[in-house]
């Protein structure tokens, strides 16, 4: 990708980087798993890591768990 300035010389005023956080994300994802394989943990990356919390944030379970109370129905008997 060019340079933020070297876009604004060339008069663009929008640059969109479609692929840049899906590439930073596999790369977050391999060094992890490759911890993990070597290590058996992630207790030394876990400072790098998303807090649980903040992934449910990110992932809405709050508003996934809502619509699952709402739509699952549980028949008593078979339970």
């Amino acid at each position: 990708m060019l340079p933020v300035e070297r876009l604004q010389q060339m008069k663009y005023r929008i640059a969109i980087y479609p692929s840049e956080t899906q590439r930073a994300g596999i790369h977050a994802m391999r060094r992890a798993l490759d911890v993990l394989r070597k290590e058996g943990t992630t207790e030394t990356i876990d400072g790098s890591l998303t807090t649980f919390k903040e992934r449910d944030k990110i992932v809405g379970l709050d508003d996934w768990q809502k619509l699952e109370k709402r739509f699952l129905v549980v028949d008593e008997k078979k339970v």
